[in-house]
Formats: C-alpha cells, structure tokens, sequence
C-alpha cells in the first residue's frame, strides 16, 4: 500500500430533495413532493450550461455544492413565502405558492492552491443531464454524471476528491496527501461565514444569514502496510482567518486518514421541487415532469434574497422500469419561470411535454407560435428519445395569461392540451367556441404532429370563471375534459 495522507470532511447536508438527476419512487409520485434521498449523489460535470469557473455541481435539499479548481463553493438556499401574486379568483393549486429563495454562500478556498489545477469526474455513472435552452450554444446535452469530482494538484502533491457520504447520503471531501507532502501548506479560508471558530469537542462552526452551521466528529488514524488501523491525535486550529490542520505525531511511513467531519446544519424546509405528472412509455420505463429550483453558479458570495420564479425550470425525467437508475433527465426552460404541468410518451419513446412559461426566451423549434405572448404563455414540447434535444418546441396563448394543465396525445402522436386562460386572443380554429365568454375560458387545443400548425382550438365557457384540468382522448380521437 502506497503511503498517503487523506484528510476527509463531511460538507454540511442535509435531506436530499429532488434535482433532475435522481432516483426515487415514482408510483404516486404525480403532485406530490420528493423527499427520499437519493441512492447515489451526482456530481454533474460543466458543459458551458454555467460559468467556466463552475466545473461539478452536486445537489442536496438546500445545498448546492460547486467544485472548482481551487475548492468549493456552498450555495445554502431555502424557499420562504412571500407576498400573494396569484392572479384574481386563481386556484392557488394551479402553481407554486408565490416565495422567495433565500440564501448564502460560502466559499471554501485553499490559500496559495493552485488556481489551474486539473479537474476531473471518477466513478461514470450510467445517467445523464441535459440542458435545454434558447439557442444551440446555449444548451449542453449528454452531459456525464459522476460519483466523485477530483482536483489534482491542489497543492503540490496535494488532491481534493468531493464525493458522496455512504452514511448519510450528503457530499464529503477528502484532502488527499502524497508520501512527503506538506501538511502545513494547507490553509482553509471560508469566505462569506462569519465567526468561523473551532468548537470544544474539535468540531467547525460558523454563522450565516440563515443560522450556523456545525461540523463535527473530527478523527484520524494511521494505516500500516497491512492495513491496520490506529487512531492518532489530530488538531484543527483557526491561524489568521484560516483553518489548519495539525497532526503532532504523524509517522511518515504511513498512510494518515483524518477522518471524518460529519456536518449538522441549519438547512431544513422544502425547496419546492414538485413532480406534476408522470407518464409510462414502452418498457414500462416512467417519464415525470415538474418544476425543480434550477442551480446557479453564485457570483458572489454572502447572504442573498431573490424572487424564486426567476429561478424555476421544468424538467423531464426518465426513469428504468426498476427505478434502480435515472436514463436521462433534462431541464427546459429560459431565465424565468417554467413548469411541466403534462407529458406522454409516443411509441419512438419520445417526451411530449406541455406547460406553462413566463421565460421570453424559453428555446423554440419548428414552432407554431415561435414568441412569448405576454405575462404567461403555455407550451408544448416533444423530445428526442435520449433526450438531448427538441423536436419542435412552440409557445401557445395570447396577450394575457394561461395556464396549461394537462396534455394527451392520440396514436399518431397529436398532443391535445387543456387548461384555462385569460387571453380573449388565444388562438382558435375550427371552434366549437370561437369568441372568450367570461373572466376565464377553458381552452382545448390540438396540434398537428409536427408541432407546426394547429389541428382544432376552441374556448369552452361561460360567463364567470371556468377551469379546465385534465383531458384524454378515445380511439376516435375525442377529447374528453374534466374541469369546472
């Protein structure tokens, strides 16, 4: 056995919530929050779809965890209530709860660390993310996922490896030493916690906007040739802002594991993840979609409060009939709020999805209406069977706002939608009922296939407000409507 110095920390985490790269039981999944953590934490590798400084990304509920080439950087975050934006007579469970995301990020550097020091993912997993958005150069598809994240050379002789606690589910890291690498060369800073200090019993902690985080249970021990184990005496301590690491009696013939900072947090409440509806394809592989808080390389570091619909992406995922693994999972949206509210499968195995977008910029392709509308505009999507692109992607609404609740698609892969709107120009053809009647209109649309043209679109309502929220279709290709 090689001799090697590894000093392991547990990055604080708490239960891990929904991201699109994740596994978890579909079942009764449809409107319902997720909260079984995950069976692998997925460190996503930077294909251009965030800053080039950003090189992995692994997410937890509340904790979003950057790897860069000079350390790591921790976006703590929860979503709080704010003041009612609801439209006038909405039904509050047509969306998410109007809310804020608040946060704070704290970066963790390494002083004099090398800056250009390599990255690279270990451990490929089978699953894979896309990123969809407007525009070719700024999507990223087939983007790999990994079971760890290295940076080699940190220090001379020095790697970091970010990884995933087998016991609790949340990210750790090593701090890896080669045979006669410098210990003391080690220097820590946190930027953005305030009073980092080190507590009675060995463990960290400091203060942010939105409490203090603790890390403790700091141990270390020596590894023989053999691999015998013996427990050694090691010392955190803060030196000029930073924090060090001291080993008194460290024998350098030997591997020195110091091992592990287990981290309690703060972090707690629901991200507002949300699984809307779920879809089984062929292979009785299931296909969800939803909206999930989307992840943002953080420019800057400290406490944060921003509107949390600017930082909403719907998402669709593809599950193996087992649930055992993710296939494929892709966000879809622009820089506003977006939301997967219905999706089926064809028999290519390809998504048709539809929903709701206040993003100007939400990507288009071989479209029937290829621009926004105004305030919220629906949207019906088809994607590639892996996933990795769009078939035709189309807005559809009006002047005003509309909200599309649920889609269906016949055997020749036509999709119908339903939902309600405001618009009195929402787009008709072939009526039933040509003209907006009341305050809200239901609205049944069809598509052509191809996405491109419109096959029916008619208003349904009266005088007052009417909803639409499901439909499906018969064999002879009638639509049928449940709403009120």
């Amino acid at each position: 056995m090689s001799n090697i110095v590894a000093i392991a920390l547990l990055a604080a985490a708490g239960t891990t919530g929904f991201s699109p790269s994740m596994d978890a039981e579909v079942g009764a999944l449809a409107g319902a929050k997720i909260t079984k953590q995950a069976s692998h934490l997925r460190f996503v590798e930077n294909r251009g779809q965030w800053d080039a400084e950003a090189k992995f990304l692994a997410r937890t509920k509340g904790l979003n965890v950057w790897v860069t080439s000079s350390g790591l950087t921790y976006d703590f975050h929860r979503v709080v209530p704010s003041s009612p934006k609801l439209l006038p007579h909405e039904q509050p469970s047509t969306r998410l709860e109007p809310s804020e995301l608040v946060g704070h990020v704290v970066r963790v550097s390494f002083d004099g660390s090398n800056a250009s020091a390599r990255t690279l993912g270990q451990g490929k997993l089978p699953s894979y993310s896309n990123f969809i958005r407007d525009g070719d150069d700024e999507s990223a598809t087939l983007v790999r996922e990994f079971e760890s994240a290295r940076v080699e050379g940190l220090y001379p002789g020095v790697d970091l490896v970010t990884y995933r606690d087998a016991a609790t589910g949340g990210p750790r890291y090593d701090i890896v030493l080669e045979p006669n690498a410098n210990l003391s060369q080690i220097r820590m800073r946190y930027e953005g916690a305030q009073n980092l200090r080190v507590m009675p019993d060995g463990g960290v902690a400091y203060d942010t906007a939105l409490g203090t985080v603790r890390e403790k249970g700091l141990a270390a021990f020596e590894i023989d040739a053999s691999g015998s184990r013996q427990a050694v005496s090691v010392r955190p301590r803060i030196s000029g802002g930073a924090l060090i690491y001291e080993v008194p009696n460290r024998d350098p013939s030997k591997t020195l594991v110091i091992d592990p900072l287990v981290a309690s947090t703060f972090i707690g409440g629901s991200t507002n993840d949300e699984v809307h509806r779920v879809a089984i394809g062929p292979g009785r592989r299931p296909y969800v979609t939803g909206v999930t808080l989307s992840a943002d390389f953080p420019t800057s570091i400290g406490s944060y409060r921003r509107n949390a619909y600017d930082y909403y992406d719907a998402f669709v995922t593809k599950f193996r009939a087992d649930l055992a693994n993710v296939i494929w999972s892709t966000y879809l949206g622009g820089v506003n709020y977006d939301h997967g509210r219905g999706i089926a499968v064809d028999s290519s195995e390809a998504a048709i999805v539809a929903g709701v977008t206040s993003s100007g910029d939400f990507p288009v392709r071989n479209a029937y209406q290829g621009t926004y509308g105004n305030g919220q505009d629906g949207f019906v999507a088809k994607l590639r069977p892996d996933g990795a692109g769009l078939v035709y992607s189309t807005f559809i609404g009006g002047s005003s706002t509309e909200e599309v609740n649920d889609l269906a698609i016949d055997d020749k892969s036509r999709p119908y939608i339903t939902g309600y709107t405001y618009s009195t120009n929402y787009p008709t053809l072939n009526a039933y009922q040509a003209t907006h009647s009341g305050a809200t209109d239901i609205f049944v649309t069809r598509l052509t296939a191809d996405g491109k043209s419109l096959s029916y679109s008619t208003f349904l309502g009266g005088a007052s407000y009417d909803y639409g929220h499901s439909v499906s279709v018969d064999p002879t290709y009638r639509a049928a409507i449940v709403g009120n």
